[in-house]
């Protein structure tokens, strides 16, 4: 009976053990399938910041690339200004005026005359605007303001030669500006002239 007892107890103390043995095992089952999900986690976090990492750097090449080809191809508005003086002052240059590229030479004290061309009958006061934009009237007064206070300070260099206000644009005038201009055709003249160069 004592045995049997002891049997019993030795039986129930196993069962014991393998019952907490299997709590142990599933307990470990559970942590391992957590930290399995956490380095799936891990691994797809990481993954993400790759990907982002990798574009980061996709985009400062487009930037570099981006820059070499802007600063190769295209210019300045100031470039592009001066290009069209040039092209405008070789122009007249070809109608026999000597030619004073003021606007390059001065810059922003040139007055509002860009380019002064002169000949034994004539004196050119030229204004230049490579515009993308079609011209307005303002800028037509202003150009005529600018032209008289030229001509006062330089009645000595002008002397009896007649005086042309031409304002060439490699835009058109617009609504406003063709009625001025029909209204003062003596006063001044609006040459269009396309730009060689857009870039």
């Amino acid at each position: 009976m004592i045995f049997a007892i002891q049997v019993a107890g030795s039986i129930i103390v196993i069962i014991w053990i393998i019952y907490l043995w299997t709590k142990l095992l599933n307990s470990y089952e559970k942590i391992d399938k957590k930290s399995q999900n956490n380095e799936k986690l891990i691994n797809y976090y990481e993954n993400i910041e790759k990907e982002n990492n990798q574009k980061l750097q996709n985009d400062e090449k487009l930037l570099d690339c981006y820059e070499k080809v802007y600063k190769t191809n295209y210019k300045t508005k100031k470039e592009l200004g001066n290009e069209y003086e040039l092209q405008i002052g070789r122009y007249f240059q070809s109608l026999n005026f000597k030619i004073y590229y003021n606007g390059i030479n001065n810059g922003k004290k040139d007055g509002g005359i860009d380019i002064i061309g002169w000949n034994s009958e004539k004196v050119l006061l030229i204004q230049c605007k490579n515009y993308r934009s079609q011209i307005n009237q303002d800028l037509l007064r202003k150009f005529i303001g600018d032209c008289k206070i030229y001509e006062e300070k330089n009645k000595y260099k002008i002397k009896d030669r007649e005086i042309k206000r031409i304002f060439a644009s490699n835009s058109t005038a617009d609504y406003g500006a063709n009625k001025f201009l029909n209204e003062n055709r003596n006063i001044l003249e609006f040459l269009r002239i396309q730009a060689k160069c857009r870039c």
